[in-house]
């Protein structure tokens, strides 16, 4: 993920989601929550953060950490993700 301006916003900043291949490419504009260490009451490893795809890309791309109930970056938009 590459960093964003910060929206004088404390608690989150914006960043870019990035697919790797032979192109890397933008998926989605992201809110990135740093703190915390549970997600839908789940506890998260120390080297996650939470995220909420704000602006989709491509949204059949497959986000990073799929669970059960997301799996792409469509269906993301709005959610909380690791």
């Amino acid at each position: 993920m590459e960093d964003l301006e910060d929206d004088d916003i404390e608690s989150s900043y914006w960043c870019r989601l990035f697919v790797d291949g032979n192109s890397p490419r933008v998926m989605a504009i992201e809110r990135v929550y740093p703190r915390g260490s549970t997600m839908h009451i789940v506890p998260m490893q120390s080297d996650f953060s939470r995220v909420v795809a704000e602006k989709v890309r491509d949204a059949s791309a497959t986000v990073p950490m799929p669970t059960t109930e997301v799996n792409t970056v469509g269906v993301a938009l709005g959610t909380f993700i690791a």
